[in-house]
This record gives C-alpha cells, sequence and structure tokens, in this order.
C-alpha cells in the first residue's frame, strides 16, 4: 500500500462533527479499495477507538 494518508476525521472540520460510524465505514472502504488495488485481501478488520482521558466534557 501506498502508505498515503488523505483523510482527516476531525469534529472541527468545515462540514461539522462527522458521524462516528460514517468515518470508520468511509476508512474501511478506502483500505479495501487499496487492497484490491494490489490484489490482497484481508480476512478482518479491527477498529479501536480511544478517547482522551483529560477531556473533561466528552458531550456525550
Amino acid at each position: 500500500m501506498s502508505g498515503d494518508k488523505d483523510t482527516d476525521f476531525a469534529s472541527d472540520s468545515a462540514e461539522g462533527p462527522i458521524d462516528l460510524g460514517m468515518a470508520i465505514s468511509h476508512y474501511a472502504t478506502t483500505a479495501a479499495e487499496k487492497l484490491r488495488a494490489e490484489g490482497m485481501t484481508a480476512s478482518f478488520l479491527t477498529v479501536f477507538i480511544h478517547t482522551n482521558p483529560y477531556q473533561k466534557d466528552t458531550g456525550w
């Protein structure tokens, strides 16, 4: 894979907050497209989510 990181899912983007599920779906789709382009496959995908432990107001 090329290793380029061309997507930024910051919540303060110009479009406003991005749904986490949509962001994960988009990232996984892009990764799958890159794998297929190189003739490779993946058996499974693991997603780790980590929040900022120092942020007092998480908004949820």
